[in-house]
């Protein structure tokens, strides 16, 4: 019989050592998971600094795969991602692993679409169509996990100031440097008061090219529309003439930026397309 009850004791004992040993490894693979998770962000950081934009969009696409990986445990079923597995927790810790794992895809999905809607800008841009594809194939995993349209649209600021306020701001400096070379060639010399009279002209212009800068880089995009409006009502370099000459040059682009902002979708989709084509 004491026999009997030892054998009982050991057995429990290896399978609480088994169980023990199962919870170690578990914890050490997050661990390592964990590590080339900052690892790769490092990587991607510095290849973004580099202007190595197509390889830190792909190191950002392996950061978000480890964070999933490095959650699989916790969850009852997980499905997404190409990513299927059987877990083995409660649901309820189900349910806050995904609210964990969908504020986790978050900012570093922001860091792949805006790597995504940069790369090549300076040399071989990627189409807009093939842009417009990539962005929406992300947005379904995303929708997936649980994150709202308006997370999303937070996520695509990028996209909304490269490609549909660049060539507002692109026109308006234009005219801008314009004004600027023709100030400088017609300096006087000798003629100080002239010469007092048109430097005042010429800051004045470098003032107003650095308020269009901040528009162009401005967080609140729901109203940048109205803010290029307002630049040139408000410019005083610009005589009525000009201004009314510039609101009408530019009422396509701005119309097109404030329907995207007000309605989350493309005003003239296939001719935004074919503009990129036109560059070519």
């Amino acid at each position: 019989m004491a026999k009997l009850y030892l054998k009982g004791y050991n057995c429990q004992e290896l399978f609480r050592r088994i169980e023990m040993l199962n919870f170690n490894l578990k914890a050490v693979k997050t661990f390592i998971l964990f590590i080339t998770t900052l690892g790769l962000l490092i990587c991607g950081t510095m290849l973004s600094f580099k202007g190595q934009s197509g390889s830190a969009t792909a190191t950002y696409g392996v950061v978000i795969l480890c964070l999933i990986f490095s959650s699989l445990h916790e969850f009852e079923w997980f499905e997404g991602f190409g990513v299927k597995a059987k877990l083995d927790k409660k649901i309820k810790e189900a349910d806050d692993a995904i609210n964990k794992l969908k504020e986790i895809a978050i900012p570093f999905s922001e860091l792949l679409l805006t790597q995504t809607a940069r790369s090549g800008r300076l040399g071989t841009m990627i189409k807009r169509r093939e842009r417009y594809r990539l962005v929406k194939d992300i947005e379904k995993p995303l929708l997936a996990l649980g994150v709202t349209k308006q997370e999303l649209e937070k996520i695509k600021n990028d996209w909304y100031l490269f490609d549909l306020c660049s060539p507002i701001w692109d026109n308006l400096k234009l005219v801008l440097d314009t004004k600027l070379t023709e100030k400088r060639a017609n300096l006087p010399i000798g003629n100080i008061a002239e010469a007092h009279k048109l430097n005042e002209e010429i800051r004045q212009l470098e003032v107003f090219k650095e308020n269009l800068k901040k528009i162009a880089y401005q967080n609140n995009l729901h109203s940048t529309y109205q803010d290029y409006v307002n630049f040139i009502n408000n410019c005083s370099v610009f005589n009525q003439e000009e201004k009314e000459k510039l609101l009408k040059e530019n009422s396509d682009l701005i119309a097109d930026l404030k329907h995207y902002c007000e309605n989350h979708g493309f005003r003239r989709l296939e001719h935004w397309f074919k503009k990129d084509d036109e560059n070519d």
